[in-house]
């Protein structure tokens, strides 16, 4: 992703969480909180913060549904978005 897949797009990180409502003033800190701590991680390991955009979107519903599994099982996620190719 930074050097040899994608090394000069921006990327925005997403992520997701599942609230009972999607005005949760909680659950928009904590995903804008767990979004900003995803892009230093990715900035400590050589990525420019330059090419780096953070997005916190909060769900009413869970984020993946998989009719095998536990139906709550997937009320988070982090979608890694390459902006420009």
């Amino acid at each position: 992703m930074n050097e040899s897949r994608l090394p000069y797009s921006r990327l925005v990180v997403a992520v997701y969480a599942k609230a009972a409502t999607p005005e949760s003033a909680y659950a928009q800190h904590l995903t804008e909180k767990r979004s900003r701590e995803f892009v230093n991680q990715l900035v400590r390991a050589g990525v420019e913060p330059r090419r780096l955009e953070t997005r916190a979107v909060v769900v009413n519903a869970p984020v993946l549904i998989d009719p095998l599994d536990n139906p709550t099982r997937y009320n988070q996620a982090v979608e890694i978005i390459p902006v420009d190719r």
